[in-house]
């Protein structure tokens, strides 16, 4: 994940995704939406962040869609242990793709 995805998810949210120095990626994020500084005792105000999300809306379903683009070409199983092919299905290199649900019930 890129610091603007994770500055997308954040404004839209509401979740922290990035903290100290990472911060400017949100602020820099921020400005370029709302054509202005945004200032954190801003963020502090309902209609601020109301707005924030509204506006970053667009972005954050983007990258939804680039995430489900991309696991349509690069995940076979999608939300299985394996492919189709009876083979376990992984991402990245040591990682199975399993079911969120799934992956936490391995810890």
């Amino acid at each position: 994940m890129t610091y603007r995805e994770a500055a997308i998810i954040m404004a839209y949210t509401g979740t922290v995704m990035l903290q100290g120095e990472e911060l400017k990626y949100y602020y820099d994020y921020l400005q370029e939406l709302m054509d202005e500084p945004v200032y954190t005792h801003q963020l502090a105000e309902g209609e601020c962040t109301d707005e924030i999300k509204a506006r970053s809306q667009p972005d954050f379903l983007e990258l939804c869609r680039r995430i489900r683009d991309n696991n349509n070409k690069d995940f076979p199983c999608q939300k299985c242990v394996y492919t189709s092919s009876g083979e376990p299905c992984f991402f990245g290199k040591d990682r199975m793709c399993l079911p969120l649900y799934e992956y936490y019930n391995l810890f």
